[in-house]
């Protein structure tokens, strides 16, 4: 499966906001149209809106149909679907037939519309065979809440759920992510909700929108030391911002492709567990190590004991590299240190 930006099919343009790719061999292409309001009349699933266009541009319905046209006979497409919170009109509505628009309901103005764009009455047909309009759809947050209901806790408990979350954000907003090529297989996925049945401790952390550090020049000598081999601390009283800044930090060294690994000792007052314990805190560091370098491990098991064996961790007690390719951010309840 692949999202906007990471291309599974290069020659799809417009059914592209989800593509997956099926164990038979096929295609499924999906177009998600959610609006900011699907109870106002002027935001309803209609025909001014499917077949609506600027002068020199493309409506949805020709956009849509030339991404189906390409493949033809050949049934490489399983699924086309527009996804959609809008709500049909009275004319669609009394075009639909399940989920789709059957043509001949189509009132014969609209249907001169549609052939006009579309090149012929033939492809207009064909369009509509094809596509299924699933509508109606719930809002955001309710979709979000039917999904974590589906999942917690029969496949997975919250914190694995707010790393599913915090993960697909990143696959959805960077090209080639998850590497190499930003293909989103069902491995991935499995790997993320088994995180709570591993015990692996959560390091989520959110970072405020718009979020700057406070002083610039710190940020960069920040970023310069983490360059070179050594260990730097940073401290201060609880509350100045110390796990934000390297939440911060850590995303940035990631958006440079660094290897970063990180254990909070202390994330929240809420949290239910104990992070001072070596072995929880060395399981949670492998199991971040097992994601960056999954050769370096013979079995799915975590073992703490082994830690200094592992690839990232034995750089970190040696210190045998010329330059760093891993860090480590931890906390204590005042201070946090990097490596």
């Amino acid at each position: 499966m692949s999202v906007e930006g990471n291309k599974a099919l290069d020659n799809v343009k417009s059914l592209d906001d989800v593509i997956c790719f099926t164990a038979s061999g096929e295609y499924e292409l999906y177009q998600v149209k959610f609006t900011i309001d699907s109870g106002r009349d002027d935001l309803r699933l209609d025909f001014d809106w499917l077949l609506k266009k600027k002068p020199k541009g493309t409506s949805l319905i020709e956009k849509w149909s030339a991404d189906l046209e390409m493949f033809g006979d050949s049934n490489v497409i399983s699924i086309a679907k527009l996804i959609t919170n809008r709500k049909p009109d009275t004319v669609l509505s009394n075009c639909l037939d399940g989920n789709k628009i059957d043509y001949n309901l189509i009132p014969e103005e609209i249907k001169a519309r549609v052939s006009t764009q579309l090149g012929d009455e033939r492809k207009a047909i064909i369009f509509f065979e094809n596509l299924i309009f699933e509508h109606s759809q719930q809002e955001i947050d309710d979709l979000e809440r039917k999904l974590q209901d589906s999942l917690v806790p029969d496949h997975a408990n919250n914190e694995s759920w707010l790393q599913l979350l915090k993960t697909i954000e990143r696959w959805a907003t960077r090209k080639n992510e998850p590497s190499p090529d930003g293909r989103i297989c069902l491995e991935h996925i499995h790997e993320i909700l088994s995180l709570g049945s591993k015990r692996t401790i959560s390091q989520f952390f959110e970072v405020p929108g718009g979020y700057i550090p406070p002083v610039e020049e710190f940020h960069k000598e920040i970023l310069e030391r983490t360059t070179k081999p050594g260990c730097s601390v940073i401290s201060g009283l609880p509350g100045m911002g110390k796990s934000t800044y390297l939440s911060f930090l850590t995303d940035q060294l990631i958006e440079k492709k660094t290897p970063v690994i990180r254990h909070h000792y202390y994330l929240s007052p809420h949290f239910i567990g104990d992070r001072i314990a070596f072995n929880n805190a060395a399981q949670s560091l492998q199991s971040q190590i097992k994601i960056l370098y999954p050769f370096d491990f013979d079995s799915d098991k975590l073992d703490p004991q082994k830690l200094a064996k592992n690839r990232g961790s034995s750089y970190l007690i040696n210190k045998t590299l010329d330059t760093p390719d891993l860090f480590i951010l931890a906390k204590t309840e005042r201070l946090r240190l990097y490596f």
